[in-house]
């Protein structure tokens, strides 16, 4: 039989005949690209003058599986032809010419079939435009074959391994390429595993969908249905190179197939319901297809749930470890980024609502680390909205470019993102820097299943998140670790083998000084965690790798092996206290910078830090009236300010200012704050009496403090404020009590 005919007969029969497991990819691609690209041109002749849509079924799965091995094996086809025996030619990449002929005619050919296959009313005009299209292709195919020697470029595979974009199904979401050398079978099963998570990916996307003539809803659709294509197609093709030889793995693919050819009837409706609104005919069609599609998705979400679908993808990503994968040149942290934001998985990371340094990087560390290494399909959220990255944390777009993320705003998702649909659907969530779900989204489906903090312990969510899952690292009322990111550098340390990522590493480490002030003892935040961590970053990670101008900016030299610390915090440090930044501020952007809401005893306050001194802060235009409007607009009585500030020599400087409206009782906190033997001898406080400052006004008491002890954080501060709205709320209750026993 000719090859198209061993095709429809059983597609198996090529790959087993020629490898095993000892085959390389290399040579694989070697064996059957070549092959298939010859019987695709070989094809090409079925296209005459008057081809009908009925003809040309088979022609279009020899391009559909000839455009699928491209996919596949693109990782050991270079770039462009001139790494292929020496030989130069400019601007031109011949995979991806190849791959545009290929896709181009699978396309072409399918909407020309899709008359007869999707069983379409369709007018003689309609019929002779589509196949002009398609006799156009060839034409363009025929050309290209005269100009370019492209059975030659597939016939030279590579050892090496390149990158190429094209198919969002293949290798395009890989945390890591295969090597032309490297085994055939565990690049195919690591090809497997990536397309079997994307298969649940789409699934999820697709399914609280109760129509798929939703808007949205069809994208999420055609992707599942196209991954699974290519899962059972990749198995068709490959046999036991891919797949183990057994009736269970036989079993479970014969579900995915199922579930193919379900997708694939309702496409074929949609196909031609397509048309005809396109068209503007068949109105009593396009209404019976309407409700017949719908039926069919019902159905299926159905069959879904009854064949425990998932379960069986679960299954056949377990049979794919029969060969050790090598390790492989990783995915660089900007791609990954680039792709969570075109493509968000259903786990999510996110840190507290304050969005500071420390929850935006670990948030978006983690994400990577579990993502690449743990195979927990993560994606981070900056937890601030868009507009205040670039206006509020200068320090966090610094770092980000040192560690090579290109235009941060466009590609991260934030908290105000519409592809945030919390409320929509069901997601998994990470928590970094914080151990509770910030108000806006306790509705939501979300479901808390891993924490990663320095804390203290809501004690919530223990029914989905406890055991290894939940790392809080916050004991008897001190933080064990300066920052998150400490955290974050540890899991790095216990799954990732050296060398660490650079991009990764600058940002932990970056954020790891800030947190720490650079280590300092004096402060009294850094602990032999975060010593270890950064020690473990310095020693296990290409320095020389960052981009030219971040060495150049934190002063390290071609043979400087690792980055002077002392600098780089001194450069980010330099960016987050800018005093042209924080003057430009207004009130408002001010006080949200960095704020935290706290509840105690039916109390709700706020506290916000401002880096920068207090007297400047307190000089700036209208500024009772803009601490009042901002009180009014979060909805508190009483606000905390926490100043804190660097000299010339480096020295942290802190302040308060205590802000409350509706008669609240400064002498009462006061008192409560210098009576407590704790947080008079924890906090130092000196009252700032002065007359430069402003004094009650407005209905706003206010109150300003030195804090001489600057070890003390907002972890201290706010439980402070916290135990004194309970103390009042005692106070209250037993006045109450005593005008009753009266």
């Amino acid at each position: 039989p000719t090859f198209s005919q061993q095709l429809v007969v059983s597609e198996q029969v090529f790959a087993p005949n020629v490898a095993d497991e000892t085959t390389s990819f290399c040579k694989l691609a070697k064996y059957m690209l070549p092959a298939w690209y010859q019987e695709s041109v070989s094809n090409l002749p079925v296209f005459v003058p008057d081809v009908q849509p009925g003809d040309v079924y088979n022609t279009r799965k020899v391009l559909l599986k000839t455009r699928d091995l491209v996919d596949v094996f693109s990782p050991v086809y270079p770039n462009a032809t001139s790494s292929i025996n020496n030989e130069t030619t400019i601007n031109e990449n011949m995979w991806s010419l190849i791959r545009h002929h290929l896709n181009v005619g699978y396309m072409v050919v399918g909407e020309f079939q899709d008359l007869h296959n999707a069983h379409v009313l369709y007018s003689q005009e309609l019929m002779e435009q589509r196949r002009n299209v398609v006799l156009k292709w060839k034409s363009d195919f025929e050309q290209f074959q005269a100009t370019h020697d492209a059975l030659l470029f597939l016939q030279s595979p590579t050892t090496g391994s390149h990158q190429h974009k094209e198919s969002h199904l293949f290798w395009q979401n890989a945390a890591a390429l295969p090597s032309g050398s490297d085994s055939a079978t565990s690049s195919l099963e690591m090809l497997g595993k990536l397309q079997l998570h994307q298969v649940l990916e789409y699934l999820w996307q697709a399914f609280p969908y109760v129509s798929v003539l939703e808007e949205g809803a069809h994208q999420h659709y055609h992707s599942l249905r196209k991954q699974l294509r290519s899962v059972v197609d990749e198995y068709e093709l490959f046999g036991n190179v891919m797949y183990p030889e057994t009736e269970q793995v036989a079993s479970a693919m014969a579900v995915l197939t199922r579930a193919r050819l379900r997708l694939g009837n309702i496409n074929d409706d949609w196909t031609a319901y397509s048309i005809y609104v396109e068209n503007g005919e068949y109105y009593s069609e396009q209404q019976r297809l309407e409700i017949k599609i719908d039926e069919s998705w019902t159905k299926f979400r159905v069959w879904v749930h009854r064949v425990k679908f998932e379960d069986v993808i679960q299954y056949l990503v377990s049979s794919l470890n029969r060969v050790p994968q090598a390790v492989h040149k990783t995915l660089c942290l900007n791609q990954f980024l680039q792709d969570r934001k075109r493509r968000p998985t259903r786990h999510l990371v996110i840190g507290n609502e304050a969005g500071d340094a420390d929850s935006i990087i670990s948030a978006i560390a983690l994400a990577y680390v579990e993502s690449i290494q743990e195979e927990i399909k993560s994606t981070p959220i900056v937890s601030i909205p868009k507009a205040d990255l670039t206006t509020q944390r200068p320090e966090v777009i610094l770092l980000m470019e040192m560690a090579g993320i290109a235009n941060a705003s466009s590609n991260l998702i934030f908290v105000d993102d519409p592809l945030i649909q919390h409320d929509a659907i069901d997601s998994k969530v990470t928590l970094v820097d914080h151990n509770i779900l910030a108000e806006k989204f306790q509705g939501s489906n979300w479901t808390v299943v891993e924490i990663v903090d320095h804390h203290q312990d809501e004690g919530l969510y223990f029914d989905t998140c406890s055991g290894n899952d939940r790392t809080i690292a916050f004991v008897n009322d001190k933080a064990l670790v300066a920052s998150a990111c400490t955290l974050v550098a540890e899991r790095l340390r216990k799954v990732w083998k050296p060398p660490y990522p650079v991009s990764i590493a600058v940002l932990l480490l970056g954020v790891i000084l800030l947190d720490s002030v650079n280590l300092s003892p004096e402060v009294g935040k850094v602990t032999q965690r975060d010593k270890d961590a950064i020690d473990d970053l310095l020693v296990n990670t290409e320095w020389q790798d960052l981009p030219a101008d971040a060495r150049l900016i934190i002063g390290m030299g071609t043979g400087d092996p690792v980055p002077n610390s002392t600098i780089l915090f001194n450069v980010l440090q330099g960016a987050k206290y800018d005093k042209g930044f924080w003057k430009s501020l207004s009130v408002r952007d001010a006080l949200r910078y960095d704020y935290k809401e706290y509840s105690s005893c039916g109390q709700t306050f706020g506290v916000s830090t401002v880096l920068m001194p207090l007297r400047p802060f307190f000089g700036k235009d209208t500024v009772t009236t803009g601490i009042l409007d901002y009180m009014k607009a979060m909805n508190v009585a009483f606000l905390g300010i926490m100043f804190a500030s660097i000299d010339n020599e480096g020295h942290l400087f802190r302040q308060l200012a205590f802000c409350a409206t509706n008669g609240f009782s400064m002498k009462d906190l006061g008192e409560f704050l210098h009576k407590s033997d704790y947080y008079h001898g924890l906090l130092d406080l000196k009252e700032i009496q002065d007359s430069v400052l402003p004094q009650d006004d407005q209905g706003l008491s206010l109150q300003f403090f030195d804090q001489r002890n600057v070890q003390p954080s907002r972890k201290q501060i706010g439980p402070a404020l916290e135990e004194f709205f309970q103390h009042i709320s005692k106070s209250t209750c037993n006045t109450d009590q005593d005008l009753a026993d009266s």
